[in-house]
């Protein structure tokens, strides 16, 4: 894979230029993005990784649904209530470019909750607060 420090390296400027020229290309000399995005096209080179500019920023632009604790997440998905709910988050986060994560097993597994890779949970109940 390809990496920005790549396309530096090749392009002759420093990691921060290459970068300058893909997020805030008015920042850099024609002649030098033209050299940068050349290198780029030759590398095969896709442009950043979206990932890792959230992960830079401290965000995952997802939110974690965990259902009701009473309801595995396989009988919530069966509920037409809580599938309305999930296509009404989902349509939100469509809007704002988030993901939605559905958490199982919550009741036995707490540490899921604890190391999920979200910005934020839903919760079916709120009794759950207090078992997480």
């Amino acid at each position: 894979m390809v990496r920005l420090i790549d396309v530096a390296k090749a392009a002759g400027v420093s990691r921060s230029t290459a970068s300058n020229v893909f997020n805030s290309p008015a920042l850099v000399r024609p002649k030098v993005r033209q050299r940068v995005e050349s290198a780029a096209l030759a590398l095969g080179y896709q442009g950043p990784d979206p990932k890792g500019r959230l992960l830079r920023a401290g965000k995952f632009n997802a939110i974690g649904i965990v259902p009701p604790s009473h309801l595995g997440v396989f009988d919530s998905l069966r509920n037409p209530v809580f599938n309305l709910f999930l296509r009404g988050v989902g349509e939100v986060c469509d809007d704002v470019g988030a993901n939605l994560v559905l958490m199982s097993d919550i009741g036995r597994n707490t540490q899921a909750v604890k190391t999920a890779l979200v910005d934020g949970f839903i919760f079916g109940r709120i009794d759950q607060l207090a078992e997480v």
